[in-house]
């Protein structure tokens, strides 16, 4: 899976999740996930800590987890 398609997939499992049992931190969370225009997480500390959780996961799961993928700059 591309680091972009768990990206994704992430905020559409929080986004269901949130349907199912609203919480305002939880939609706090996915507005501050949601892509402005440029690719990007409305929220720039959004962008570093996915970028850390997904070095945490690849080293955990190895390098077929998830695939690198460049960034819109």
């Amino acid at each position: 899976m591309k680091e972009q398609e768990a990206y994704e997939a992430m905020v559409r499992f929080l986004d269901d999740r949130y349907r199912r049992v609203p919480s305002e931190a939880l939609g706090t969370l996915l507005g501050e996930l949601q892509l402005a225009a440029d690719g990007k997480p409305f929220d720039p500390a959004i962008e570093e800590e996915w970028d850390r959780a997904v070095g945490v996961a690849r080293q955990a799961r190895g390098p077929r987890s998830i695939e690198p993928q460049r960034r819109a700059s």
